[in-house]
């Protein structure tokens, strides 16, 4: 089980994995994250890690289960990780939709 004390340090975690998945340098393609919401509550992130020739790859953290799962460009789970004290985390989201450009659609 992991811990992340700030929501900053989850999405580093995320960032990190998949570019590691992928050997993508971090600082050379960006990432968009999507708020979810389950019965108008916000339950979790999609993560969406974009690389070279429109390649993707996705992680969604479901704080409600406590769950953070990855997925490759082909859209195959290669990772599942259970997330300790997820409340605290749903709090530092801010009230928007999300942090991202309309480009990035999910698989």
């Amino acid at each position: 089980m992991i811990r992340f004390a700030h929501l900053e340090e989850l999405r580093e975690y995320v960032r990190r994995t998949l570019c590691e998945r992928h050997s993508l340098d971090p600082s050379q393609y960006p990432m968009d994250e999507h708020i979810l919401t389950r019965r108008n509550r916000i339950s979790g992130l999609y993560f969406c890690q974009y690389g070279p020739r429109m390649m993707h790859a996705h992680a969604v953290w479901d704080a409600e289960r406590g769950v953070l799962a990855f997925y490759d460009t082909g859209g195959n789970r290669f990772l599942k990780e259970r997330v300790a004290s997820a409340a605290h985390l749903v709090a530092q989201l801010p009230n928007a939709q999300s942090r991202s450009s309309p480009a990035c659609r999910a698989a």
